[in-house]
């Protein structure tokens, strides 16, 4: 008897031992990693949706001139963004919308784009399918405009355009 309640509490031990080992594991990956990586400036990334996609150009907006349509939460001195990149479709393509969101990044914070999230038919502009350059995203590099508002205190931070992988590892970071 006095043998069996010895290995139940080894066996008690070990698993909370191995319980407290996944959690810490788990927490110093989470919290210890930087979630972005920053490419060499001009290099492309692949986006989890197995497209390829580089950023050409990033232009400002003078600080004030954006007042149109702002939600009210966002602060005075907000800048617009306008990113021009170019995506071509590595694999086959696909039959549905390519869900084409990137996110820009200054330091660990980031903004979305401030328009609507799929390429449709053609992509002039990622996140509103509007028509202008050709069907779908294809194996030709093919150009797009993203716009983001920004709070002017973080434009000089501004290290480019984050693509997601959305399978845990960190996501790329790309600049003209």
């Amino acid at each position: 008897m006095k043998r069996t309640r010895a290995w139940l509490w080894l066996a008690l031990l070990l698993g909370v031992a191995a319980v407290f080992s996944v959690l810490w594991a788990n927490w110093s990956w989470i919290y210890t990693h930087d979630r972005f990586v920053q490419r060499p400036p001009g290099a492309s990334a692949t986006a989890y949706e197995g497209y390829e996609i580089r950023v050409l150009s990033v232009k400002r907006s003078a600080p004030g001139s954006v007042d149109e349509g702002l939600e009210d939460d966002l602060p005075d001195g907000t800048v617009e963004i306008e990113v021009l990149m170019e995506a071509r479709m590595l694999g086959p393509i696909p039959d549905e919308k390519v869900y084409c969101k990137h996110n820009i990044v200054a330091g660990e914070l980031q903004w979305e784009p401030h328009s609507g999230d799929f390429v449709d038919e053609r992509p002039t502009d990622c996140d509103s399918g509007d028509a202008s350059l050709g069907p779908r995203i294809g194996p030709e590099w093919q150009q797009f405009t993203t716009s983001y508002r920004v709070p002017e205190r973080h434009v000089d931070q501004i290290n480019g355009v984050a693509v997601f992988h959305y399978n845990g590892s960190r996501a790329d970071v790309i600049r003209p």
